[in-house]
């Protein structure tokens, strides 16, 4: 059984390990939902250009560590869950696809071609943040491409 000193040490600890109460806010699950419990797991808005850029940072983990270099951008994202475990669990079902660039371009950043519906991937993200210990772990799969044609 956890005594409240150390509740009460753990808060303070956060409390000053934190940048802001912006920050704490922000771990939170959502404004909206006051009373989740440690655990659960909610549905959030897969819309929030937060978890757009979330599954952009997991594809490129993915294509460095896949010795990809194909040009796969996020298409859309469409789940994300949130559950608080020690910090934040955060899972994102995201759908990547084929950018065709001119020699040179480059394709995060250029006004490329989209090569849909050629090569897609579809893709499972876990994020964890401890924002207190200043970590975040990401894991991150994506099934091979789906190709358009037979």
């Amino acid at each position: 059984m956890v005594g409240s000193k150390t509740i009460c040490s753990l808060l303070m600890m956060m409390a000053f390990t934190l940048p802001s109460a912006k920050t704490l806010r922000d771990l939170s699950v959502e404004d909206s939902k006051p009373n989740v419990g440690t655990g659960e797991i909610i549905d959030v808005d897969p819309t929030k250009p937060k978890y757009h850029v979330m599954a952009e940072q997991s594809l490129i983990q993915y294509e460095e560590q896949n010795n990809l270099n194909q040009g796969y951008v996020v298409f859309r994202v469409m789940k994300v869950t949130e559950q608080v475990v020690s910090g934040l669990l955060t899972r994102i079902d995201f759908l990547a696809i084929l950018r065709l660039c001119k020699q040179g371009s480059h394709h995060r950043t250029s006004n490329c071609q989209v090569h849909y519906p050629g090569s897609t991937l579809l893709c499972y993200s876990e994020i964890w943040d401890q924002n207190w210990l200043h970590r975040r772990e990401t894991t991150v799969t994506c099934e091979p491409p789906l190709t358009g044609g037979s």
